[in-house]
């Protein structure tokens, strides 16, 4: 391999390497419906499927932490979550999530959980249902035994939650005001989360980078045939 082959080949690696660090990570998940109230039997009924994904940056770490390596809240990872039960499509701009690690409260040793929700700064855009507006979005992911997690850091892939049967759930909250600052509340709830990771565009455009540059660098010059001697 020439010299100038094997710095094509390391240069667009590290490219690689560095944006698959770099970029925001984008996580797919799915559940299964197991309870819906009244007020939204029109979008979702029980045995359905919510599919969605979430977007964040694994390195925005603003942790109001008040066990360090333990807790963690992350509230400005969150980038976009969108959201789709049957007909029914929500998306939302801003969310947090919380890591707990090996999380100890009141003496009670609770394990490990990885939580993404909206919060009341999020900006939802998602139709009514009749009078009740989407207003929350949660999703959960709980080990009692506390062998999912190894620290409070978010995971930048799937692996922690693969292998293993986790309790887990997702939530979503609808709202219809009644008067002043009172509402009634109704709400999906779905269980058995599965999730994956979603490559980034740019990700899958600097591998066929790579792979085209380990091809230029792998191919080897047919040399032509001698001319007889006269």
């Amino acid at each position: 391999m020439s010299c100038r082959r094997s710095i094509t080949l390391g240069a667009a690696l590290f490219l690689l390497s560095a944006a698959a660090h770099a970029l925001p990570i984008t996580f797919s998940f799915s559940s299964t419906v197991s309870d819906v109230t009244p007020p939204l039997a029109g979008i979702a009924a029980v045995g359905d499927t919510i599919r969605g994904t979430f977007t964040f940056d694994p390195t925005a770490l603003s942790a109001p932490s008040d066990a360090p390596g333990m807790r963690a809240i992350y509230p400005e990872a969150g980038a976009t979550l969108t959201l789709t039960v049957g007909d029914y499509t929500a998306r939302a701009t801003g969310f947090y999530i919380t890591i707990l690690n090996d999380w100890i409260a009141d003496g009670v040793f609770l394990g490990d959980r990885f939580i993404v929700a909206t919060t009341a700064e999020s900006q939802i855009d998602a139709p009514t249902v009749g009078e009740y507006a989407f207003g929350t979005f949660s999703l959960a992911v709980i080990d009692p035994t506390g062998t999912m997690l190894d620290s409070a850091a978010i995971p930048t892939d799937t692996s922690p939650f693969e292998g293993r049967s986790y309790d887990s759930a997702v939530h979503l909250g609808f709202q219809k005001p009644l008067f002043l600052n009172a509402f009634l509340g109704a709400g999906v709830r779905a269980e058995d989360v599965t999730l994956g990771t979603v490559p980034e565009p740019n990700t899958i455009a600097l591998l066929g980078v790579s792979l085209f540059s380990l091809c230029l660098a792998t191919r080897r010059r047919i040399p032509a045939p001698a001319l007889p001697l006269a």
